[in-house]
């Protein structure tokens, strides 16, 4: 398991005694893109299976998803775009498009990946949410869909960052 408090004590280091920018930029995409993948295996895992399965089996998956990074973006206050090396901050009216049952994975393909990472953090974090809270049954929260979301979003974050 990686130990985040060391982590960031590296990249801050670097980060402050460096002013490398770029350097800094490249550990947090890479650790983006190993986030990225961990939440696409966990959300293909749960869509694999019934979604009243897994919250009646194992609701624990759901507590697994991680926004991790974003939490790291924010303790260093370094904006996503800036991350991607996006002229432009994510629009609200571009990520909430994406949650559309409508969506389509081309959809996704097209957004920006400071968009998608948004995103998907806070479908991630909504779920965990809904989980900790015990309301993963509700019906009204359209939780496959979420989970698919999230799914197609983190796919297409790797694509952009592989």
């Amino acid at each position: 398991m990686i130990d985040l408090t060391r982590m960031l004590t590296f990249v801050f280091e670097r980060y402050e005694k460096n002013k490398d920018f770029d350097g800094r930029n490249k550990i947090f995409r890479y650790a983006i893109l190993a986030e990225a993948k961990l939440n696409n295996d966990l959300a293909s895992i749960i869509l694999r299976e019934k979604i009243e399965n897994v919250v009646k089996n194992c609701p624990d998956l759901f507590k697994e998803f991680s926004i991790t990074m974003s939490e790291v973006l924010l303790t260093y206050g370094v904006p996503a775009c800036v991350v991607f090396d996006e002229s432009s901050h994510p629009k609200e009216k571009n990520i909430s498009e994406l949650s559309s049952s409508k969506s389509r994975l081309s959809q996704f393909e097209m957004r920006s990946a400071s968009e998608l990472f948004e995103f998907y953090n806070r479908k991630c974090q909504l779920v965990k949410s809904l989980y900790n809270s015990s309301s993963l049954n509700l019906k009204s929260i359209s939780l496959e869909l979420r989970i698919r979301n999230i799914e197609y979003s983190t796919r297409s974050i790797i694509k952009k960052l592989e």
